[in-house]
């Protein structure tokens, strides 16, 4: 399964194509913690200098927030802090393949139940 999976995601689909919003916040996210070196999960506006205001930012509620710390998604950190040495090493490549191995985890724990029955 994780073999099929694993084709679809380098193989069959356009490498920087982001399917879904939640999956685009969380790369964004995830590149920002990356490039501020784990300090903040801040999401950096690149285009500030452009729209100081915000009007036309791709990020908007209800899929962030603005924190005292900066914008912010509104998805567990817990997922951004594991997405972003992968992201930082291959980009969306790390992306999907944070992907795959969740779904091992997830499978392998799921066989483990299933071994306790």
């Amino acid at each position: 399964m994780l073999v099929v999976y694993a084709m679809l995601a380098f193989v069959m689909l356009a490498p920087y194509v982001i399917y879904s919003g939640d999956y685009g916040i969380t790369y964004v996210q995830a590149r920002s913690l990356a490039a501020n070196r784990f300090r903040s999960p801040a999401i950096d506006y690149r285009g500030a200098f452009l729209d100081p205001d915000r009007r036309f930012t791709p990020f908007r509620p209800p899929f962030v927030i603005e924190t005292r710390g900066g914008l912010q998604a509104i998805f567990p950190p817990l997922g951004i802090v594991l997405a972003a040495p992968f992201v930082a090493i291959g980009d969306f490549a790390g992306m999907r393949a944070v992907s795959i191995a969740s779904a091992a985890v997830i499978i392998w724990g799921a066989w483990r139940l299933l071994e306790r029955r």
